[in-house]
């Protein structure tokens, strides 16, 4: 769904960009996507792409638990990677995926969208053109009522690598975290369950499942300390019995500014009255292929991935340390690599 409905279309777009494999182990699948796209080689095996010296850039849309050995083939067959999220499944795995582009080379973004998307540009550039004080606590939410996604890639463990908190948690902890500023992570601690999921007499918009085997969380909640003092508390769902069919709100709360997402609102007071800014997103590209686009213009330009690697391993390991948490009941540290 991702490369069908916005990686593919995002690559040929661009007219200094060609797309020269697809790989898919389903080949029925692969055929019928090649011939819409018209990609001219297809192939179950990512190594027969890798040994093409005209490959410069491999872009992984495969199921999470897959992200992180891939992109080592990638990165070793000397190409650059634009990734889906989540980067890995653990921090160690992250980090030394850091390592090997860095000693390699070769540039690796992870496509955390949201990153991209107009109006968390807006907010971000506002907070940098102010003086932007500090944040002492976020709050962090996306519940969807019907909508847990019934296909293998992200409700089997083997292939997901984790539930709710892995498809929806990943951007939200990044979102909180990229606005506020970026501060060292401490600790973190969290509460999952698949319990709706697993009743067996809840339905979903998107497919149905086997709840007897459900082996991925259908809701999490939690929070991570930082630095500093910020709090970042979250709530996910897949099935919340809640009204709306989908519901996505980050609010900041800080000593200068208060801050809503997708609102696009920021708070103050002035003059000791209460002031409100509604902001106008400057672009309406599509985030997704922003990522794409902007990850291509790095490639040709020798620039920085707009999405610094390092950071998104650092969101790596906080939502490890999450599920550490939740696994051991109790709040945990964050565990990053000495540097």
């Amino acid at each position: 769904m991702i490369a069908c409905q916005e990686h593919l279309p995002g690559w040929l777009s661009l007219p200094q960009a060609r797309v020269l494999w697809l790989v898919e182990p389903e080949q029925k699948r692969a055929a019928k996507v090649a011939a819409q796209f018209g990609i001219p080689r297809h192939t179950p095996r990512l190594e027969d792409a890798l040994a093409d010296a005209e490959v410069q850039v491999v872009d992984i849309c495969a199921p999470s638990g897959l992200h992180a050995r891939m992109t080592r083939q990638a990165l070793q067959a000397g190409k650059h990677v634009l990734c889906e999220k989540p980067m890995a499944l653990s921090a160690a795995e992250a980090f030394q995926l850091v390592a090997l582009a860095r000693q390699g080379q070769r540039k690796l973004m992870i496509g955390h969208h949201l990153r991209f998307d107009p109006v968390a540009l807006a907010l971000v550039q506002a907070l940098q053109e102010s003086d932007r004080g500090q944040f002492h606590a976020v709050r962090a939410q996306w519940l969807r009522k019907r909508r847990l996604p019934a296909r293998p890639g992200f409700v089997r463990r083997e292939l997901s690598g984790g539930g709710v908190l892995l498809d929806l948690g990943v951007h939200m902890v990044d979102l909180a975290w990229w606005v506020a500023g970026c501060p060292q992570p401490v600790a973190a601690s969290a509460s999952l369950n698949n319990r709706l999921g697993r009743r067996g007499d809840v339905q979903g918009e998107w497919g149905s499942w086997d709840s007897r085997t459900l082996d991925v969380e259908d809701f999490a909640w939690g929070q991570l300390r930082f630095e500093g003092g910020l709090l970042v508390s979250f709530e996910l769902s897949w099935l919340a019995l809640q009204p709306e069919e989908e519901f996505q709100r980050v609010q900041w709360f800080g000593d200068r500014w208060g801050a809503l997402w997708p609102a696009g609102r920021l708070f103050a007071h002035r003059r000791g009255r209460p002031w409100e800014v509604q902001l106008a997103p400057t672009h309406v590209e599509k985030p997704h292929r922003l990522v794409v686009q902007r990850f291509a213009q790095c490639v040709l330009q020798g620039e920085a991935e707009p999405v610094p690697p390092e950071q998104i391993a650092t969101v790596t390991a906080m939502i490890e340390a999450l599920y550490r948490s939740a696994r051991q009941g109790n709040e945990v540290p964050v565990e990053l690599p000495r540097s």
